[in-house]
């Protein structure tokens, strides 16, 4: 791929230039970690699990997109038909420009996710049945998207504010027992 010129600063154009999109994935994260610090544990049954939801999931969006326009992705790739809100399909152009490939258990969750993400139905919530991630993985897999994308300039010790625990106020499985529990699913449906 050839290179391409990146502005890194404002240009005087109305452009999603890395760092603006990489302050609104950190302060998404934060402010999801700021409500569940404060509400505790959340369930599914009440509505501010599906704000948080929405919130983790717009960290990723921008995490993955703030890589990308550090690989000389335009305002209008990142916003367009390819990608558009859609996670998996901001990760698979990731991934291919360099992103670490992710676990299959971490693709799943993105797909789950996808359903109500990029269909709006986390902001726009009807009383119906919907299947949903669970939160800590989510919150997790959206702690570490946010480290790998990072702009040149910004240091992993920026991420203060973000130093919860996960296991006390999310609750539900770790990550890596949210791989381990997906490969042996995959594992069983394989046998079966």
């Amino acid at each position: 791929m050839p290179e391409k010129e990146i502005p890194l600063g404002y240009n005087g154009a109305n452009d999603l230039w890395p760092f603006t999109l990489f302050e609104s994935a950190r302060s998404s994260l934060a402010v999801a970690d700021a409500a569940v610090a404060r509400m505790g544990p959340l369930s599914f049954s009440g509505p501010h699990a599906l704000t948080v939801l929405f919130l983790l999931a717009q960290s990723i969006e921008f995490s993955l997109k703030t890589f990308l326009r550090m690989r000389g992705y335009s305002d209008d790739e990142l916003k367009g038909k390819d990608i558009g809100h859609r996670l998996c399909d901001a990760l698979d152009h990731a991934v291919n420009n360099g992103f670490p490939k992710p676990y299959e258990a971490d693709t799943q969750l993105l797909r789950l996710l996808d359903t109500t993400y990029a269909t709006k139905k986390l902001q726009y919530h009807r009383a119906s049945a919907m299947r949903f991630p669970l939160l800590r993985p989510t919150r997790e897999l959206a702690h570490q998207f946010l480290l790998t994308a990072h702009p040149p300039i910004f240091r992993p010790t920026d991420a203060a504010g973000m130093s919860i625990d996960p296991a006390a106020d999310y609750g539900g499985p770790s990550l890596a027992e949210f791989r381990i529990g997906a490969a042996d699913t995959d594992l069983l449906r394989l046998k079966g």
